[in-house]
């Protein structure tokens, strides 16, 4: 089953400058992640509960060239950076997958994955994924293995309880701008399975009637039409229990944070 949105890549070309401005513009610690050693790139993680920012370097671009998230973090990085592509977290990828397929999905999985952290240790996942990944574009899924370090009960708990300098801060919406929000809202229907609502149930920050609303667990996806001649870039809507809201731009995305209680 599909239970939410996993996490958003954001593609940086200097990982470590990129990892300093989320805690001095937002409050939020990021920590390493580490290699993706067969895709050409590393990356660094700010974890919101069981959801994550993903920052994504590329340190092989031939490689990253060739490779599933490389092709998307270097379309991203020849504009200036920002949202790559975005994750759905599954409980039994498997089953989803055969499910979706059934459906006319075009789904390609499930495959292995593999990031070998600073301690040694591997973090492995499967991955279902789909022809083209892009902002406009449905995302991929992923199933962390339960043995893997960071899907251990203990280091869930952990992030359960944790808080940033910013609060106990939660990943919301996400505000994606699109050349055709029916259209894109109709491949979400195709390839995933989840129907997009009218631009009435959307949350107050959707305001044209144009745009469309995909729920994902406790979370949506804001489907709005991208601003011509001028495209806004992705918004990353997050809670807070703690300050005041605020509304940033960094790392070629948008960060809103809401002043809610946070569950």
């Amino acid at each position: 089953m599909i239970l939410g949105i996993d996490h958003v890549v954001i593609a940086v070309r200097d990982l470590e400058a990129a990892s300093s401005e989320l805690p001095a513009g937002l409050g939020l610690e990021v920590v390493e992640g580490g290699r993706h050693l067969a895709l050409g790139t590393r990356n660094a993680l700010c974890w919101l509960g069981d959801s994550y920012l993903e920052l994504l370097a590329v340190t092989d671009a031939s490689l990253a060239a060739r490779s599933w998230i490389g092709a998307p973090a270097i379309a991203s990085l020849s504009g200036g950076g920002g949202v790559a592509t975005w994750a759905l977290a599954s409980d039994d990828l498997a089953a989803d997958v055969r499910r979706l397929r059934a459906q006319g999905s075009s789904l390609i999985g499930p495959l292995p994955g593999e990031r070998l952290r600073p301690d040694g240790r591997a973090e492995r996942w499967l991955l279902a994924l789909l022809p083209e990944l892009a902002p406009d574009r449905p995302p991929f899924l992923i199933e962390h293995l339960a043995g893997s370090p960071e899907w251990h009960p203990d280091a869930r708990r952990d992030r359960d309880e944790r808080r940033h300098a910013a609060g106990h801060v939660r990943l919301r919406r996400l505000e994606i701008p699109v050349d055709d929000p029916g259209s894109v809202a109709r491949s979400y229907r195709t390839e995933l399975g989840l129907r997009a609502s009218a631009a009435a149930a959307a949350p107050a920050a959707a305001t044209s009637a144009d745009s469309a609303v995909v729920a994902v667990g406790v979370q949506s996806v804001v489907l709005r039409p991208a601003s011509a001649p001028a495209r806004h870039p992705v918004t990353i809507v997050l809670s807070s229990d703690v300050g005041s809201d605020r509304d940033v731009e960094m790392l070629g995305c948008r960060f809103v944070v809401e002043r809610a209680e946070v569950g």
